[in-house]
């Protein structure tokens, strides 16, 4: 079963709970923050395991998440891994219009910027999952 860490910035929170759920409701193990972060627990272990044992990092990319410590904090951690794996670890979620870093520019993305549904599909296709049975567009939103 394939698995992701979803990493982005508190303003897309709605979008990436949806995308959360609906991943999950495909069979993928979903790792988000308001899912796997308790009060008291220490957020940055909680975060180091969750990149660590997650197959995959989902980098939601829009303006906030790329002026985000966080994020970038998050973003260098799926990039160790994906060197040292010699593997895809970081996939690109395009949610919001930004000028994708140069570290990013030569990877393919998938873009939900126009089509929920498409982006989604290419996302899901990235993690080994085809021709799955996505939401409708009566259920986005």
């Amino acid at each position: 079963m394939p698995s992701i860490f979803l990493s982005h910035a508190s303003i897309d929170k709605p979008f990436v709970e949806k995308l959360a759920k609906d991943l999950k409701g495909i069979g993928i193990n979903v790792w988000y923050d308001k899912w796997e972060i308790k009060v008291g627990e220490p957020i940055t272990w909680k975060i180091e395991d969750g990149i660590r044992e997650n197959e995959y990092l989902g980098i939601v990319l829009s303006p906030e998440a790329m002026n985000s410590e966080w994020v970038k904090s998050e973003l260098s951690s799926g990039w160790v891994k994906q060197m040292q794996t010699k593997k895809i670890i970081v996939l690109p979620i395009y949610y919001r219009d930004y000028d994708i870093p140069l570290f990013l520019a030569d990877r393919k993305y998938a873009d939900f910027r126009i089509d929920y549904l498409q982006g989604f599909a290419e996302l899901a296709e990235a993690l080994g999952i085809k021709g799955s049975d996505v939401i409708s567009k009566d259920n986005w939103r």
